[in-house]
């Protein structure tokens, strides 16, 4: 797959070489800034920036280089200060100013020793080949070991990174740590010299010094020896991208960008007078960049780089360490929260339902009580009702006898008898007569007489609902029915239960007028400063000029059916609450009743 990927680079290289030519004279000259992030690398000014420079000047001379030193250990607050427009930095350095700020990589150098630039950085862990004791990694657990400065890459960080994948702390795993400033001669020549039992050198490093006869060739060995396809130096660790070549400049000119790119990825190695390229550090070239996804493995391994926060312990650390886990707890305990809030609501809505539950039988109780009341009430009436039957029906008898022995004497007076005993006779019927009128009035009264109460303080709206609510129940087919109490606290000084019975009285006089044609009933309420206006509305039919009059005599009615009884216990129920009743006929149809009462 690496292989694939680094062929389309090679292939969109070679188009856009072909399509946009580096052109060598321009108009405007330009000025560029170079930071050099500082390394160990023996000769690297010499053999890899210097040669870099002249390549570029010679191949733009239409823009001027100019280079900045960058301290590795502080390269993100140098490059805000002097803030150039490209870096060159090992490629560790380089994946943590990419996590701090805008680093774009371009290239990345490659060795005569590697075929793959991404792949062509490591460790080479040296020993003498006299220490027959030490010949794997494994064997330097409790002895000494040194190593350049422990932040470079190609040196102690891609050991570590092996040791951490051999499971192994190398601050515990060493009897003792040396780090020097420089690999040669420092960290050779303390293993040369036994002080140390094993060094670590960045990979080639071994045989370059052996090369230049810096060191005598066969007298140290690398441990732990890899070869690895298209590398041709022994390692002992993984193998990461060397030198980045990158932008950190956002605003730099989009063909200043691309010139540069183009003429970097142009140079070629250094070759010989037989057209070989020389094996050596002094011969590389810049190519183009891969991932870099291996030194993000390494920086994680090792807890450092981006990667730091995993050995902070702070509150900061472990928050952004644990964020996921965190962030999965919360979302539990936010869960069990609302759970928790959702049970206790669900539990004080159904206390509050058997509170309402609990005060609503008392009320129930008591409306039961009130309702047995009022029907031992509403049951006398309604025998008056049916009496009234019985009074036009008895009393017919009785006044037509009456009528006749009045014709009698009538007649006898014009004829001039004077018959005593016939005169005492139609005058004890006469009597008897009157007195049955009487017992049958009185046996009437005998249903509606009931003790005097003493009246006290009621709310208006309360007998309404309660009237509306016993007029549901009692009619056959219930209207429709609104009310509306604009002041439902309003109160009156009377009887309740008699109250109660004049509004529904009211009602059912309503009621029977808009039953042919389903017609409305409108109850209201309103106040002033001195009274309360209690008025019962209905859709029923228009009402002539005669009937309209027969409203305000007690005893007349305007239905066929009606005995105008209904209307007369209003007007008494009113009369004992010194209420008054205003009756106005609506337009174009329909009635409508109003009971004053004074205000308290």
């Amino acid at each position: 797959m690496h292989t694939v990927k680094s062929f389309c680079a090679a292939a969109a290289l070679a188009a856009l070489l072909v399509a946009s030519p580096v052109s060598s004279q321009d108009a405007v000259e330009r000025s560029v800034l170079i930071g050099l992030v500082n390394n160990n690398e023996p000769g690297f000014r010499a053999e890899v920036l210097t040669p870099t420079l002249d390549y570029l000047k010679k191949t733009l001379p239409n823009i001027s280089f100019r280079t900045v030193d960058i301290a590795a250990y502080k390269a993100v607050d140098d490059l805000f200060r002097t803030r150039p427009d490209f870096v060159i930095a090992p490629s560790d350095v380089f994946v943590t100013l990419s996590s701090s700020i805008s680093a774009h990589p371009l290239a990345v150098r490659k060795s005569s020793f590697a075929k793959d630039a991404n792949r062509s950085l490591g460790s080479a862990v040296i020993a003498l080949k006299t220490r027959a004791d030490i010949n794997h990694i494994a064997d330097l657990k409790g002895k000494t070991i040194s190593a350049s400065l422990p932040d470079s890459l190609g040196g102690w960080l891609a050991f570590a990174g092996e040791l951490a994948a051999q499971g192994h702390e190398a601050d515990s795993f060493f009897s003792r740590i040396d780090f020097e400033t420089y690999q040669i001669p420092e960290v050779v020549g303390s293993v040369l010299s036994g002080r140390s039992d094993a060094g670590v050198l960045s990979t080639c490093q071994l045989e370059v010094a052996e090369q230049r006869g810096l060191i005598e060739a066969g007298k140290l060995k690398v441990l732990n020896a890899r070869r690895t396809p298209g590398f041709s130096c022994s390692h002992s660790t993984h193998l990461y991208p060397d030198q980045i070549f990158g932008s950190v400049n956002e605003n730099l000119d989009p063909e200043t960008l691309k010139q540069i790119s183009i003429a970097l990825l142009q140079m070629r190695e250094k070759i010989n007078g037989s057209g070989i390229t020389e094996k050596d550090n002094t011969s590389f070239s810049w190519q183009v960049v891969g991932r870099f996804d291996s030194i993000n493995r390494l920086f994680k391994a090792l807890k450092i780089g981006p990667y730091a926060y995993l050995k902070d312990w702070s509150f900061e650390g472990i928050l952004k360490r644990f964020s996921s886990e965190i962030t999965i707890v919360l979302c539990l305990l936010a869960f069990l929260t609302l759970s928790e809030l959702r049970l206790y609501r669900l539990v004080k809505i159904r206390t509050a339902k058997l509170n309402d539950l609990v005060e609503e039988k008392g009320r129930m109780l008591e409306e039961v009580r009130g309702l047995n009341h009022r029907l031992h009430n509403m049951e006398r009436y309604a025998l008056v009702s049916q009496m009234s039957s019985v009074i036009a029906h008895d009393l017919k008898q009785p006044l037509g006898a009456i009528i006749n022995y009045c014709a009698v004497l009538q007649m006898a007076i014009e004829s001039g008898a004077k018959d005593e005993s016939k005169l005492a006779d139609v005058t004890d019927a006469v009597n008897r007569e009157a007195h049955r009128i009487a017992q049958i009035v009185d046996r009437v009264r005998s249903y509606v007489k009931r003790p005097n109460s003493q009246h006290k303080l009621c709310k208006v709206g309360d007998l309404v609902k309660r009237a509306v609510d016993s007029f549901a129940h009692y009619a056959d087919s219930t209207p429709k029915i609104s009310v509306m109490l604009s002041d439902p606290d309003a109160r009156i000084n009377a009887e309740a239960l008699e109250i109660e019975i004049l509004f529904l009285n009211l009602l059912k006089n309503a009621g029977r007028a808009v039953r042919k044609n389903n017609g409305n009933i409108e109850v209201r309420t309103h106040t002033d400063d001195k009274c309360v206006y209690v008025s019962v509305a209905d859709s029923g039919p228009a009402l002539t000029d005669e009937q309209f009059k027969q409203l305000s005599d007690v005893c007349d009615s305007t239905t066929a059916e009606g005995l105008g009884l209904g209307l007369a216990i209003v007007r008494s129920i009113a009369d004992a609450h010194s209420a008054h009743i205003q009756i106005d006929r609506l337009i174009p149809c329909g009635v409508k009743f109003t009971v004053i009462f004074e205000k308290f």
